[in-house]
């Protein structure tokens, strides 16, 4: 194998590295905001109306206890 495959290899290593490194703090920044679009169509799934103010589900549909 000559020095410019080394180099190559060595250069490509690197580069998927990095590239997971950016994939994972990608993710790590964008989690909230996935779990608060779950939390949204989940309580929407429900008949729920989502207050965006209080960033909580508010049921249409009272329940009687």
């Amino acid at each position: 194998m000559s020095t410019g495959h080394r180099i190559l290899i060595k250069n490509g290593k690197l580069l998927a590295l990095a590239l997971a490194g950016i994939i994972v703090v990608a993710g790590y920044f964008c989690l909230p905001w996935v779990q608060q679009q779950l939390k949204i169509d989940a309580c929407l799934d429900r008949g729920g109306r989502w207050d965006y103010a209080a960033e909580r589900c508010s049921d249409s549909k009272p329940t009687n206890n």
